[in-house]
This record gives structure tokens, C-alpha cells and sequence, in this order.
């Protein structure tokens, strides 16, 4: 399923529907933003960057990866956002395989 900005809207003001961000820490929190014209933040976003999967240079268990996601598994739908699409899309496959 693809959000729009209703979508996003509806979910920044709901218990029951997660963004999760992609990115790196200061990005998801707007500090800095090397690929576009002006830095920004979600409200109520919450920082699941991508490369927390990797540890050594090896993608974590299904386990370690159940384990990450957890704090996800109280919302009833989750918004997975980054700045073009390719890392949302690992943390998107990762956690819909664990």
C-alpha cells in the first residue's frame, strides 16, 4: 500500500498507526539532509534506521529481527518512510519476514 499525505496526517495523529523512519538518526530528526533542498521531520516518526539490521556485515536472524520490530507490534497499521524509497523498502521487507 502506498500513503499519501491524508494518510500521514491521519497517522501522526493516531495511537494505532506507527511512522516508522528509515534514515539515519539526525535526518529522521531533521538536523541535517544531504540529498534534498530543505530538512524535515514527522511528527511522531520513529527512528527504525535500516542499518541497525546489520551487524558485522551480516543481516540479524529472524530472531534479532522479531526481536528489533517489537516495539512496532502494539500498532494496527505501520507507515514506512525514507527519502526515496530504498531503505524503507529493507526495513518494509525485513519486518514483514520476521
Amino acid at each position: 500500500m502506498v500513503s499519501d499525505i491524508d494518510d500521514v496526517k491521519t497517522a501522526i495523529n493516531s495511537d494505532s498507526i506507527a511512522i516508522i523512519n528509515s534514515r539515519s538518526k539526525d535526518r529522521n530528526a531533521g538536523k541535517i539532509e544531504p540529498f534534498e533542498n530543505i530538512a524535515g521531520h514527522i511528527l511522531t516518526s520513529i527512528n527504525f534506521l535500516w542499518m541497525n539490521l546489520v551487524i558485522d556485515g551480516k543481516i540479524m536472524s529472524l530472531k534479532e529481527i522479531k526481536k528489533y520490530f517489537t516495539p512496532l507490534e502494539k500498532y494496527k497499521e505501520i507507515i514506512v518512510h525514507c527519502g526515496s524509497g530504498i531503505t524503507g523498502t529493507i526495513n518494509y521487507l525485513w519486518k514483514k519476514q520476521a
